[in-house]
């Protein structure tokens, strides 16, 4: 590679996780791009090791991700199969729901139903309001666990405090 800096090294990222140890060893600069490429990948190969290792270094680092980095970290995690709520009361400042959505998603998608709906729980805890996109996670994680009264409580909860029409919710239902 002729020029490495970290757009060529971005690049690499993109095709495969491992590159991203070398841009540590060699001390090239990394950003959002590089962290995000690399957690993608470690997703895909379902690389824990390597996962845990750029997340290891996020924390060492103290290096502030944007919310993409966070996503990222969370569909990581998820695709390795190593999520757990606890895990994810650790990630941090969660100010919005675009990134409570992907972990109670994850939560619902490995068998954690009751956790993916305390999270949802918290979320409306911290006065965050939920968008169509959370009605349809925590629907299908109550639908996961075989929790239909739960799925029916939180619907007629989303839906009596305003958040969405009955019209549009009745699609999400299955």
């Amino acid at each position: 590679m002729p020029k490495r800096d970290v757009v060529s090294w971005n690049t690499m990222v993109i095709g495969h996780g491992l590159v991203f140890t070398n841009m540590m060893v060699l001390g090239t600069r990394r950003n959002q791009f590089a962290f995000i490429s690399s957690l993608c990948a470690c997703a895909s190969l379902a690389s824990v090791k390597l996962g845990k290792h750029i997340d290891g270094y996020l924390i060492r680092k103290k290096f502030r991700p944007n919310t993409i980095v966070v996503s990222s970290l969370i569909d990581m995690h998820s695709k390795c199969g190593s999520c757990e709520a606890g895990f994810f009361y650790l990630m941090g400042n969660k100010q919005g729901v675009v990134l409570w959505n992907p972990m109670i998603y994850a939560l619902a998608q490995h068998d954690h139903g009751e956790e993916a709906i305390q999270m949802f729980d918290d979320m409306m805890g911290n006065g965050l309001r939920p968008d169509k996109i959370t009605l349809v996670v925590i629907l299908n994680a109550c639908c996961h666990a075989g929790l239909v009264e739960e799925g029916l409580r939180l619907l007629e909860s989303i839906i009596g405090g305003n958040f969405f029409s009955r019209s549009g919710t009745l699609c999400s239902l299955d």
